[in-house]
């Protein structure tokens, strides 16, 4: 699981989360230090304040695992 913050491939770089784009490029090679130096825009949408912090948290209801039949 991920929720793709400072990874390449997922968003592309003009991706805007309004009202801020995409705060680190794919090709820059420091993306995850770009998302977090731009924590000012998109660290209080994340409301740590509210409920110990525990809805800043990626929250999992359940996880579904199949087993793939080998190829023949």
């Amino acid at each position: 699981m991920n929720v793709a913050v400072g990874g390449v491939g997922f968003f592309p770089d003009d991706y805007v989360n309004s009202p801020y784009p995409k705060p680190w490029n794919d090709k820059g090679g420091h993306a995850a230090t770009a998302f977090w130096n731009a924590r000012n825009n998109w660290l209080p949408t994340w409301k740590l304040d509210q409920n110990s912090g525990e809805d800043a948290a990626m929250q999992v209801k359940y996880v579904r695992v199949w087993k793939m039949a080998a190829s023949p």
